[in-house]
């Protein structure tokens, strides 16, 4: 398992629930409504994952209104585990 995604706090979260070199798991926010919570209230955001052979990348984003769309508010690579 390389990725773990989950949702419903409201706000995203980078977590590694088996301790260190552990697989992240996610937590998105909440890119529908503005229910945000801590930094992200009143907020829509999501997170955008691409993934390759070798890592995957998540993207975080944040509406804008004046952009009118998302925009990138953070990048962070994540190496893909060996497969076994």
């Amino acid at each position: 398992m390389d990725l773990v995604l989950s949702g419903h706090l409201h706000q995203t979260l980078e977590l590694y629930p088996a301790g260190s070199g552990a697989f992240p798991a996610l937590h998105t926010g909440t890119s529908s409504s503005s229910r945000g919570r801590g930094p992200e209230a009143s907020l829509c955001t999501h997170q955008w994952i691409e993934v390759g052979a070798e890592e995957f990348t998540v993207a975080s984003r944040c509406w804008s209104g004046e952009a009118e769309g998302f925009r990138t508010t953070g990048n962070r690579r994540f190496p893909r585990r060996p497969r076994r």
